[in-house]
């Protein structure tokens, strides 16, 4: 049990440690000002302006700021509207990733859900994607996975990321959701660290063995 334990927080670590860097601003930690002099994540677009707020900074799982979004009622319109942040750009990847991961958490009301959505390009042809819902709020931090599908063999050269809140029928304007720590995983890195790992564990066993026999 307690290796089981171990072996999952140590998944954990390589995932943050390996891929932190490899989506623009993916733990939120940079913000601007739009046009509208409102701050955004910087590398993430939104649908912010004067008088609504979708989406706003707010305490980080790691690091200092996580972004929040929120559901807006919207006077104009005379419905609640849903926050949301696209990446303003496709950005640059360079294999082929199994997963999309995030750190999330939030306060839920009606059957509000949130939607995370990611799609894969190879030389401007579409050949990957993978969406995720759901509908589940907590107060703490927990983990998310969007497992990635792929119509084609090509290795992706760029993608791009949109989250947002979709109100449901009967949603109201409590609802809010924190997204920190987005990363593309891959199955295949995290194999061979844990086959480093084990080597590295083997090597020091065998050390300390021979340096308890010499002594």
């Amino acid at each position: 049990m307690l290796r089981n334990f171990l072996l999952i927080t140590f998944v954990t670590l390589v995932i943050n440690s390996i891929h932190s860097q490899n989506i623009p601003n993916g733990g939120f930690e940079q913000w601007t000002m739009n046009e509208s002099g409102i701050p955004e994540p910087y590398f993430w677009e939104t649908q912010n302006e004067p008088g609504l707020n979708f989406v706003e900074k707010s305490s980080g799982y790691t690091g200092l700021h996580s972004v929040k979004l929120k559901v807006v009622w919207d006077e104009v319109i005379k419905s609640f509207t849903g926050g949301s942040i696209n990446t303003v750009e496709n950005f640059a990847v360079y294999q082929r990733y199994d997963t999309l991961s995030c750190y999330y958490k939030g306060n839920i009301s009606g059957n509000d859900s949130l939607i995370i959505n990611i799609k894969l390009y190879s030389r401007g042809k579409l050949i990957g994607f993978g969406s995720q819902y759901t509908v589940k709020a907590y107060d703490y931090w927990q983990q998310l996975f969007v497992f990635i599908n792929y119509i084609s063999a090509e290795i992706p050269d760029e993608a791009s990321i949109s989250i947002s809140i979709s109100p449901g029928r009967d949603s109201h304007y409590q609802t809010t959701y924190s997204i920190d720590d987005i990363l593309l995983t891959s199955i295949n890195q995290i194999n061979y660290q844990l086959k480093k790992r084990r080597k590295n564990e083997t090597l020091q066993f065998s050390c300390n063995y021979v340096c308890s026999k010499l002594i």
